[in-house]
């Protein structure tokens, strides 16, 4: 069962990173410390 969530919570980052760097090629931003609160704050780690 962790071994699965820790499967999840990769492919979950994998993913985010892609994101990332396809918006980042189109307009590239500096992150704020605000904006870095805002992404931890929304960040599920496991399905509840």
């Amino acid at each position: 069962m962790i071994d699965a969530s820790v499967e999840r919570l990769k492919d979950s980052m994998k993913f985010q990173i892609q994101q990332e760097k396809q918006v980042e090629q189109v307009a590239p931003t500096v992150l704020n410390q605000k904006d870095l609160d805002d992404m931890l704050d929304n960040l599920t780690i496991f399905d509840q």
